[in-house]
């Protein structure tokens, strides 16, 4: 936002400066910080996200390996499948 607004330097009275001018200009939504039910269910979302991309590549792998590779693909799968389980 500084370089918009024509200051190219980096310093924090610059930074200070750049952000008050955007409060008085742009009248952002004030919000308040997530509580920790929210902060622990957005955690939760990212680990079933996560798990749910796993298994996604482990499926993929699976029917890309050798034999002897498939194994331990599957045991993957297994693992991260459990995982989405245990999410809900």
């Amino acid at each position: 936002m500084p370089r918009s607004k024509g200051k190219l330097a980096k310093t924090d009275s610059i930074d200070a400066g750049i952000i008050a001018e955007f409060g008085r200009d742009i009248h952002p939504e004030i919000r308040p910080f997530a509580d920790k039910e929210t902060e622990e269910i957005k955690a939760f979302l990212v680990r079933r996200q996560q798990l749910q991309e796993m298994i996604t590549a482990e499926n993929n792998r699976l029917w890309s390996a050798s034999f002897d590779g498939a194994a331990l693909h599957s045991r993957a799968l297994e693992l991260a499948q459990a995982g989405i389980k245990g999410t809900g």
